[in-house]
């Protein structure tokens, strides 16, 4: 099983998937509206979800579910993190549509890459996103991401650094400051086990 971590950020709480949160993932990842933004547009089984999952289990991956006011309504992910925190791939969703139409994209956006890039020091931030993900383009141009179109494909290949990301923080953090009025959730909360499986950069994060 994964080591547990949580995040409590911007009033917003990102936790690390655990076995109780495997239906409710289940479901999102099936929602129609789901499904349209990403490049794998098949109903996923439970065979294949199950899958999926064991995988995640066995990768020293961050896959975060994440909750408003105690309810879960999407995941956001960085994968195939390289040593060091030299880079890693990112990828987010919310199954809740009502979400969507929120502020809880972008203040989850803002208190996922602030831990990564502020607080654990990711050098490189990749993401694939699909051309006709309007939603997800946007938000990824609020934190300036570069990207590159493929000509051939459906496919936006997008990135960020870290000193890129640090020279738009003051930006960003006034913004999610602006958009959400309670100054204790400007304090970046993490919880967690103290287990090596972490990587060093998060361990030494964890009280």
């Amino acid at each position: 099983m994964l080591p547990f971590i949580a995040i409590d950020y911007l009033g917003i709480r990102l936790h690390q998937i655990r076995d109780e949160d495997l239906e409710i993932v289940f479901q999102g990842r099936n929602k129609d509206f789901v499904r349209r933004n990403h490049f794998h547009q098949e109903k996923i089984t439970e065979v294949e979800h199950n899958a999926w999952y064991k995988q995640i289990c066995a990768a020293r991956d961050y896959y975060f579910v994440v909750s408003k006011d105690n309810e879960r309504v999407g995941l956001v992910y960085l994968k195939d993190i390289k040593p060091n925190f030299k880079s890693g791939h990112t990828g987010i969703f919310f199954w809740n549509e009502k979400i969507l139409h929120t502020k809880v994209p972008l203040k989850t956006a803002l208190a996922f890459t602030d831990l990564f890039f502020s607080a654990a020091s990711l050098e490189r931030m990749e993401a694939i996103v699909r051309k006709d993900n309007m939603a997800m383009l946007n938000i990824f141009d609020f934190f300036r991401f570069e990207k590159t179109f493929s000509a051939t494909e459906e496919k936006v290949y997008l990135f960020c650094k870290h000193a890129s990301y640090m020279e738009e923080r003051a930006r960003l953090l006034h913004f999610s400051q602006r958009i959400n009025r309670d100054e204790a959730s400007w304090v970046l909360r993490i919880e967690g086990e103290k287990d090596e499986r972490h990587h060093p950069e998060i361990l030494r994060l964890i009280p």
